[in-house]
């Protein structure tokens, strides 16, 4: 900002006293006292479905006695390396990275889903981008209803060309696609 354009940052000869601006700006401010302002959050209990009925289940949540875990369902696909951080998975399975590109394979055949695939992991892995999500859809509008590309895209990540660029993967959380999408974890160091 041009000094000259705004007198009240000036001292009259142009120049900036910023000790005297900064004394202004902090005139009658006084430091906030956060003691015994804790306060303690109610852990709800996380079942799996499998631990109780159905009724029981679905009653639980809906009294919020629960916590619901999407990812009990037949659709949820994960994977990893067994040396990695369990940590890890959790992390990108609750969707705590930040997608930084994807890739859309809507409309295309398995082999031109497979080149860009490849592409696409080069690509991010060459940028050192660490999470990123590769839109597979679910196959409602193919032949019987079957989801070939999630199952094949699943297939190429664990595959040598790719396998040492990828950390791990699981189904995108309902909001960035759910069992459509795939978040991938990548090794920048690869």
């Amino acid at each position: 900002m041009d000094e000259k354009l705004n007198p009240f940052l000036t001292d009259g000869e142009g120049t900036v006293d910023e000790q005297e601006l900064l004394k202004e700006a902090m005139c009658g401010v006084r430091p906030l006292s956060f003691e015994n302002q804790r306060v303690e959050l109610e852990k709800k209990a996380r079942v799996p479905a499998a631990c109780s009925s159905s009724a029981d289940v679905l009653q639980d949540l809906v009294n919020g006695k629960t916590e619901f875990e999407w990812f009990y369902s037949g659709e949820y696909v994960e994977g990893s390396l067994p040396s990695n951080n369990p940590m890890l998975l959790r992390r990108l399975r609750e969707g705590r990275f930040s997608v930084q590109a994807e890739l859309d394979l809507h409309g295309m055949t398995q082999k031109e889903a497979r080149l860009e695939v490849e592409l696409f992991i080069r690509q991010c892995v060459k940028r050192q981008l660490t999470c990123v999500r590769l839109i597979h859809g679910q196959g409602k509008n193919s032949r019987n209803h079957a989801g070939i590309l999630k199952e094949k895209v699943q297939s190429w990540l664990r595959q040598k060309r790719l396998a040492r660029h990828v950390v791990a993967y699981t189904s995108a959380r309902p909001v960035d696609g759910g069992f459509g999408a795939l978040y991938v974890l990548l090794n920048r160091s690869s």
